[in-house]
């Protein structure tokens, strides 16, 4: 059965980019959560402010209000545990690159992951200065990096009797 909440789940879970952000979701349901047992019926609009991204907070405030209309006898509770559900099914691609990405970089590179891993897929991002115009890749266990330099030596080591040869280097 598709949940009721289906459209709010899925744009939040877009503005997942990275693992750090995913980690800060969860934190932030829980403290939401804790928020419906409070007497201060503003704690939870605090929290959105205090603790989400501009783009995440309006989201979750209409998931917020949607869950607090009690539609088909669901309320916040059900949708906070659908939410946090969501989140625990995020799976991480490391990667290193040779600069810290800006917000528009990092989300094309969350749009490609999402497209070519898989929708509940985020990013670990690192910074490596010595990948020299590359990146790194850590997915499930295996390892691949690619980088200019790495993509010269692989030409150079196939190439290396034709270079030397032009070159007028004996072997």
């Amino acid at each position: 059965m598709a949940s009721l909440y289906q459209e709010h789940l899925e744009k939040i879970m877009r503005f997942v980019r990275t693992d750090e952000e995913a980690d800060m979701l969860l934190e932030g349901v829980g403290l939401l959560e804790s928020a419906l047992y409070k007497a201060d019926k503003d704690a939870g609009r605090r929290i959105i402010e205090e603790h989400f991204s501009h783009r995440m907070g309006a989201e979750v405030a209409a998931l917020m209000d949607a869950a607090s209309a009690g539609v088909g006898g669901q309320g916040p509770k059900e949708a906070f545990a659908e939410l946090r559900g969501l989140i625990k099914e995020i799976v991480v691609l490391k990667i290193d690159v040779a600069y810290s990405p800006s917000e528009a970089a990092l989300d094309r590179l969350h749009e490609w992951v999402r497209t070519n891993v898989g929708k509940n897929a985020v990013l670990d991002i690192g910074v490596d200065r010595s990948l020299e115009g590359g990146v790194r890749m850590i997915w499930r266990g295996r390892y691949r990096e690619i980088s200019l330099a790495q993509m010269i030596r692989h030409v150079v080591e196939r190439e290396r009797e034709t270079i030397m040869r032009e070159l007028g280097a004996k072997k």
